[in-house]
């Protein structure tokens, strides 16, 4: 690319690659650093937030700023001033996205939440994340967001986003065009993530973890390595888990015991039990748990 790319274009390409390189070589704890919300307040009274997230959050915080920032548009009328023929005309559109509208944007969240509190997926569309990547990229490449900015990705993040995603195929030619586009599927269909989330007991899977809450359908073994949507093959995990899982290492299989999962290097990790369906079962399980041998 350098013999024929500007210097500015290779700079950049240069810089994303070695971004998702650096991000590749992190630990959960490295990256648990970078993922921050910071905050103070200015002499004025003012509040500054300085936010780091990783590239698929980013993508989903800039659609929901996007949809808010609509919704604020469309509550304000346009306005337009016209002025005599001797003075220059002028044109004021609030519609344009500027830093004041983002800060509009954002509070139309914040009173959105506080009005109705949280929400949790339980299924259907999540916020669309445009994760652009191929066949070939998924095994060893990466991809790039496009609405973060077309932020590149490691192929373990593609593979993450791709895990319960609607997925539509587009077939290019060799300069680039569209030549098809397939329809638009989903990789765990509402029913399918029904039955996980009651086999589950809707929380993630991983040990100790009580998150219930915007939970992932993750595929044991991926889609794209020919593993099928199957119950047998899907777990639900939490979003940090799931990040585990494919961006760190962390090994998981299906045993007649339930799911086992496994640190990097490291003996597998103590299985999660279901939960008591009543208190007698709860009692008798404490009962067993402490029965003295013989």
């Amino acid at each position: 690319m350098a013999t024929s790319a500007p210097a500015s274009v290779l700079e950049t390409l240069c810089r994303r690659f070695r971004g998702v390189l650096d991000v590749e070589r992190e630990t959960p704890e490295e990256a648990d650093e970078r993922r921050r919300v910071v905050f103070h307040h200015t002499d004025d009274g003012r509040l500054r937030l300085s936010v780091e997230l990783d590239a698929d959050e980013g993508a989903r915080l800039l659609a929901a700023l996007d949809l808010a920032r609509v919704d604020v548009s469309a509550e304000t009328p346009r306005t337009t001033f016209d002025v005599s023929a001797e003075t220059p005309h002028s044109r004021f559109d609030v519609s344009a996205e500027t830093p004041r509208t983002r800060a509009d944007a954002l509070m139309v969240l914040v009173e959105s939440f506080l009005a109705e509190g949280a929400r949790s997926r339980t299924g259907g569309t999540p916020t669309e994340v445009r994760l652009h990547v191929t066949e070939d990229e998924l095994e060893g490449g990466g991809g790039f967001i496009e609405n973060a900015g077309c932020v590149g990705v490691s192929a373990e993040t593609s593979r993450r986003l791709a895990c319960d995603a609607a997925v539509v195929e587009v077939v290019e030619d060799v300069a680039g065009r569209v030549v098809r586009t397939g329809r638009r599927t989903r990789s765990v269909r509402a029913g399918m993530r029904r039955a996980l989330e009651i086999r589950d007991q809707r929380r993630c899977a991983f040990p100790s973890c009580t998150h219930t809450r915007f939970l992932d359908a993750h595929h044991i073994e991926h889609w794209a390595d020919g593993g099928a949507t199957e119950l047998d093959n899907l777990v639900l995990l939490c979003r940090r888990h799931h990040t585990f899982v494919h961006e760190y290492g962390y090994r998981i299989e299906r045993t007649a015991q339930g799911t086992q999962f496994a640190a990097p290097g490291k003996r597998p990790l103590p299985t999660r039990y279901p939960l008591p369906q009543s208190p007698s079962a709860l009692i008798e399980r404490l009962a067993e748990a402490h029965r003295l041998p013989g």
